[in-house]
């Protein structure tokens, strides 16, 4: 038997008369069971004195569900101003646009020069190049950072890559150096 049990049943005195000697026996040399149940006899007083009839319990009900309608008088929200409300939308709207207009949308536009609208028709200096099988990314890299390039778009159905340029100069120069590398361009064309 669980010891909590074995000690519901001494305070209820549904043990054996053997079981009854022998908690008895530990009551005596241990100082936390007799803690324990003194503190169970005690709450089962406790109780005992407290407890009332069916008729006062019924009286109890009555009393607190006339003090709970009795504050209850208004509405919930009927103590806020709506203004306050709207106000409270209107703050948190304004907080939220100006957070993503300085937070996030520096995020997603690093370079200025970079912006382009959804309708802008020139994408920059862009060169279609179609690299050979055997050019390796440290050659294209290297050309790339010679002319001030990068790749813009690519590779296509075919293979052709969009080179971007900085300026129409920097094009020029490039076009004109691909044309004259076979080792690393199978095709080179200015857009």
């Amino acid at each position: 038997m669980e010891p909590e049990d074995e000690l519901l049943f001494y305070i209820q005195n549904r043990l054996s008369e053997l079981d009854r000697k022998a908690f008895e026996k530990r009551l005596a040399t241990d100082q936390n069971l007799r803690a324990e149940l003194a503190v169970l006899q005690a709450a089962r007083n406790d109780f005992a004195e407290k407890q009332t009839d069916a008729s006062d319990l019924g009286a109890g009900w009555a009393e607190l569900e006339s003090r709970i309608d009795a504050a209850q008088t208004t509405a919930a929200n009927e103590n806020r101003p709506i203004r306050l409300g709207l106000l409270q939308v209107a703050a948190v709207s304004a907080f939220a646009v100006m957070a993503w207009h300085f937070v996030a949308v520096p995020q997603f536009t690093k370079d200025p020069s970079s912006f382009e609208t959804v309708s802008q028709e020139n994408d920059g200096h862009i060169m279609q190049v179609v690299f050979r099988p055997d050019t390796t990314l440290a050659q294209t890299a290297a050309f790339l950072t010679q002319y001030k390039g990068s790749i813009f778009d690519g590779p296509g159905a075919v293979g052709v890559y969009r080179l971007r340029f900085a300026d129409p100069e920097q094009l020029q120069m490039a076009l004109k150096a691909a044309k004259a590398n076979s080792e690393l361009f199978e095709f080179v064309a200015a857009e």
